[in-house]
């Protein structure tokens, strides 16, 4: 072996670290940054698999906007249904996942299975909203879907009461007293169209 080579080697085996930490990249900073606060060790370091799924749950978050639009756009109730059954399916992914986490991911746990039943009572009520616009429009079937979005609204109230108080980051305590504060407004929405139509317990 000649002898440039050997030192030659010997700068590249040197370097390999080096570019190593060059290619590792700063993490993005997550959509639910204020629920990951509480769950970062004192080394400041989140465990990766909770980082994935608040991931998943942040893109549940952003996609949010698209039904939220639709209803601030006062979109054709059939197409904001749509676009909240694509978000159901979200928010029931990251439930799933989040839920194979444990005690230490339990109160984000807890955000996401509310804001998960949250969704759901919002489709079931826009889907009670297609029967209702529809031509010769089924009292009884509108009442039935009425029902299911009363029955997941408690639900969701169940999981958003006092969610604030599981967290000690002041953005999630705001986060899920917004939460809590907009359940509680749809079920209120529900419940009031449930009495409207006059549907039976």
């Amino acid at each position: 072996m000649s002898r440039w080579l050997i030192p030659a080697i010997l700068s590249l085996v040197l370097l390999l670290p080096t570019v190593a930490l060059a290619k590792k990249k700063t993490p993005k900073p997550l959509v639910l940054e204020v629920i990951a606060a509480d769950l970062r060790g004192e080394d400041g370091v989140l465990a990766d698999d909770q980082r994935k799924v608040l991931k998943i749950a942040g893109r549940c978050v952003r996609d949010d906007g698209i039904w939220s639009r639709a209803m601030e756009n006062r979109e054709p109730v059939s197409q904001t249904y749509e676009t909240l059954a694509g978000a159901v399916v979200c928010w029931q992914g990251a439930e799933k996942k989040a839920g194979k986490l444990g005690e230490p991911f339990a109160a984000a746990a807890r955000f996401i299975g509310a804001r998960a039943r949250y969704v759901e009572t919002l489709r079931s009520f826009y889907f009670a909203l297609t029967e209702k616009y529809r031509t010769g429009a089924d009292g009884q079937r509108l009442c039935d879907r009425l029902k299911v979005a009363l029955g997941e609204a408690g639900v969701a109230n169940a999981l958003g009461a006092d969610l604030a108080s599981a967290f000690t980051n002041q953005g999630a305590k705001e986060m899920s007293a917004q939460l809590d504060a907009d359940i509680k407004h749809w079920g209120e929405v529900v419940a009031g169209e449930f009495k409207h139509q006059k549907c039976a317990e």
